[in-house]
């Protein structure tokens, strides 16, 4: 079952949505194609273009290493290069790693990016760090320019992921699971002077004062306190999200997009604004989570989508809005997946229609589907994981999608 959402609770007006109907496709109606043929990477968990005109892409592996190589039809293994190696300070066990990487808005003068990975010590760390390209027309990366940027001690051994981006507004966006474990025993979700559960919002462009390694901007939501007082962090942007494995910011509506993984009953798609609270650790999707059945959904802000556990899948995986006119008919659209039962769908959202469109675009993959790249021209990239993962993207013109009544529920 898929059920969609109005997301009225807390949103702006011009998020406002109230699903009055919705579309959605029976049959897939996309296809995919293997890129880069020759190409195989070992559990990979992020793709992106080097933005300095080489359209060089790069891949980011669990293990802690980042390879490059360039944007040719059928790349031989041999142009792939070594981009950045990290692999003796990540933890590389069940979900630790390396997780992402960002380039600066400012790359192709400073040669800086930032990674989101896992390090040793306790249930592990969660580090950002900053490296610098020293330089950027060659393929190889100084390991020892590390600059930490930020660090939070986990708690469990589970969500222990992270990821970074910039957003439109040249801001740097970071997103951390709830600390692991089930039902979020600590409350780290809700607790808004832990970042964990919760999406920050840094300024790594300006110059920080003495002693610190990012500025706050001066319109984040809780920089003259918030739900905790002025203990809650003046970086954190939104809260009570269980595990944001993936998000992006579309960059011609701005919406930021975020999957959150479930833990019983619903994975869903959430739409990001400042301040928000998404109700985890209480409420799972629209509802209260089994645990804590006499939640409130007051104050919390619904998902735009959502389906059951075990029926479309057990864990989603975010992507992105695609915006390349290769694919005409999925321009604008919302591309995710399922890690678990391989499907991909695409989920047509303006934040101001009654009616959302949520399709199933491919299944039946033969692969689990860990993360999504995404190039300059605004195309999607799904990526294989496992020991012979390959790069696939969609072919051009889709057929006419079917049609069926989907579930759905207003609030």
């Amino acid at each position: 079952m898929i059920r969609f959402v109005s997301c009225r609770t807390l949103l702006p007006a011009f998020l406002l949505a109230t699903s009055a109907g919705v579309t959605v496709g029976d049959e897939p109606t996309f296809e995919l194609e293997r890129v880069y043929p020759q190409l195989s990477f070992t559990n990979m968990v992020h793709l992106q273009e080097i933005p300095d005109g080489s359209e060089r892409r790069v891949v980011v592996t669990k293990s802690g290493r980042i390879h490059v190589f360039p944007n040719n039809p059928d790349p031989d293994p041999a142009d792939v290069s070594l981009f950045l190696d990290i692999s003796d300070r990540v933890w590389d066990s069940g979900e630790r790693g390396l997780f992402s990487i960002a380039f600066s808005p400012d790359y192709t003068d400073s040669g800086e990016f930032y990674v989101s990975y896992v390090t040793t010590g306790g249930q592990g760390v969660s580090r950002i760090s900053r490296f610098t390209h020293e330089d950027i027309s060659t393929n190889t990366v100084d390991a020892s320019t590390e600059e930490i940027i930020y660090s939070v001690s986990q708690d469990f051994s589970n969500h222990n992921n992270g990821m970074v981006e910039f957003g439109p507004d040249g801001m740097l966006y970071i997103g951390f699971g709830d600390g692991g474990s089930g039902d979020d025993p600590l409350n780290r979700a809700q607790d808004t002077t832990s970042p964990l559960g919760s999406i920050l919002r840094i300024d790594v462009l300006s110059e920080p004062a003495d002693g610190d390694t990012y500025v706050i901007p001066a319109d984040n939501p809780f920089v003259d306190g918030g739900p905790d007082g002025t203990d809650t962090l003046p970086e954190m942007y939104a809260y009570g999200l269980r595990n944001p494995w993936r998000f992006s910011h579309d960059p011609v509506t701005g919406f930021l997009y975020a999957g959150d993984v479930g833990q019983v009953s619903w994975e869903e798609v959430n739409i990001i604004v400042s301040g928000g609270n998404y109700g985890w650790r209480e409420v799972e999707g629209s509802e209260c989570n089994p645990t804590f059945p006499n939640c409130t959904l007051d104050g919390t802000i619904l998902p735009i989508a959502e389906y059951v556990r075990g029926d479309l899948g057990i864990s989603i995986t975010g992507g992105y809005v695609s915006r390349t006119p290769r694919v005409p008919g999925l321009e604008g659209h919302y591309v995710f997946g399922d890690f678990g039962s391989g499907r991909l769908f695409a989920l047509e959202y303006t934040g101001v229609e009654e009616t959302v469109s949520f399709e199933i675009i491919a299944e039946d993959l033969g692969f689990n589907i860990a993360s999504f790249g995404y190039d300059l021209s605004g195309d999607v990239y799904t990526l294989a994981f496992g020991s012979s993962g390959g790069i696939y993207r969609f072919v051009g013109e889709d057929p006419e999608p079917t049609a069926a009544s989907g579930v759905w529920k207003l609030y």
